[in-house]
């Protein structure tokens, strides 16, 4: 029997975190049409209207875009939360990689700022790029730049960049997921548009991803109709995550997706898009016990993966499952926690964004290289 223990068994600051991400997230989606949210949706709607204004009047300024020596390709969204963009990174770093020098500019989401850490974007990239240097800054151009100069990188690629309107790209790639493409409609704070639809006609081409997921056709025929009636030109592609292995976070070993078919599972997250992390799980053939789902980004204590395991124990589950994401927050502790609890085995599942027209998306890239 699936449980999920988001506010009753743990700490009361998450209690209190997870209530508030509920809060917006209804407020954001509108799941829950009651009347006495009605007020707080008109104040969300006033603020959506001046992130608009402001978003206008920060596009109209911007003046001329800057053009860089070094090819540019960028790879962002349009929506507030998880679509893929990151593994979608790696993958094209991989291909120029065999032929060119390659760099990639981020912004990291400020993360050091707060903690002294990298952001968990940053690190994943690193352990999976060890060759492709990864620049994180809030200064984009400034990354390019360095980029060129210290790395006399011949593409630069962009994460997160379809909002960086100062910078000219010569490839625009626009990641939307497929199980929640634009939300309510809403810009943000209302919704999760950080741009209005009608700035997808601003990219080259789409790669929807999650599709796998989807519980019908009909959805993924709507979402390509509409995409093509913004922006006829650009080609759209299907992407799916596609388990790889998991990692034992305590030896680093890999271990074969196999050992949890028919398993009593429990899973963890703090990321944006936690569902589609659980579904791709239960596709592995194990019996999903304990969920938990936290903050994106949640900055995991000590304390909070010890109440995780002891439940686990009380269910008597002896394998955890958490995001490669999440587990580039857990290095400071795990090991003591394994320690504590020597019964227990703890796996990050690592996943690749497989493309399912991968021959043409690569031919449009080298159109890049080669132009």
């Amino acid at each position: 029997m699936l449980k999920r223990y988001l506010k009753r068994d743990l700490p009361e600051v998450n209690r209190l975190q997870i209530k508030l991400k509920e809060f917006f997230y209804h407020l954001a989606m509108d799941k829950k049409p009651v009347f006495w949210l009605f007020p707080f949706k008109i104040f969300l709607g006033l603020l959506s209207l001046f992130y608009f204004i402001l978003l206008k009047f920060i596009t109209f300024f911007c003046g001329k875009k800057e053009k860089f020596v070094t090819k540019i390709i960028s790879v962002g969204n349009i929506t507030w939360g998880g679509t893929g963009k990151t593994p979608l990174v790696i993958n094209i770093a991989k291909y120029f990689k065999q032929k060119h020098s390659v760099a990639i500019v981020t912004r990291g989401y400020g993360r050091e700022k707060r903690t002294g850490m990298p952001a968990d974007e940053v690190i994943l990239l690193s352990q999976r790029l060890s060759n492709i240097p990864v620049i994180v800054t809030d200064k984009r151009k400034k990354g390019i730049e360095r980029a060129i100069r210290e790395y006399g990188a011949e593409i630069v690629i962009l994460d997160d960049g379809f909002q960086q309107w100062e910078i000219k790209k010569d490839l625009e790639i626009v990641v939307i997921d497929g199980l929640n493409p634009f939300g309510n409609g809403w810009l943000l704070p209302r919704g999760i548009l950080r741009e209005p639809v009608a700035s997808l006609k601003r990219a080259d081409l789409f790669v929807i991803n999650k599709v796998d997921l989807l519980k019908d056709g009909t959805s993924l025929y709507k979402l390509r109709e509409r995409l093509k009636k913004i922006n006829p030109k650009a080609p759209i592609f299907e992407a799916i995550y596609s388990p790889r292995c998991l990692r034992n976070l305590i030896d680093r070993r890999k271990e074969s997706l196999d050992i949890l078919k028919e398993k009593d599972v429990c899973i963890f997250s703090g990321i944006a898009s936690p569902d589609s992390f659980k579904s791709t799980v239960e596709k592995l053939g194990c019996k999903l016990r304990l969920v938990f789902e936290f903050l994106d980004h949640y900055p995991y204590r000590e304390t909070d993966l010890i109440k995780l395991c002891a439940m686990c124990l009380r269910e008597k589950i002896s394998i955890l499952v958490t995001t490669e994401k999440d587990a580039v927050r857990l290095v400071n502790f795990v090991e003591q926690i394994s320690k504590q609890f020597p019964s227990l085995s703890i796996f990050s599942l690592e996943v690749e964004l497989k493309l399912l027209s991968a021959a043409e998306f690569y031919e449009r890239l080298s159109l890049i290289s080669n132009g």
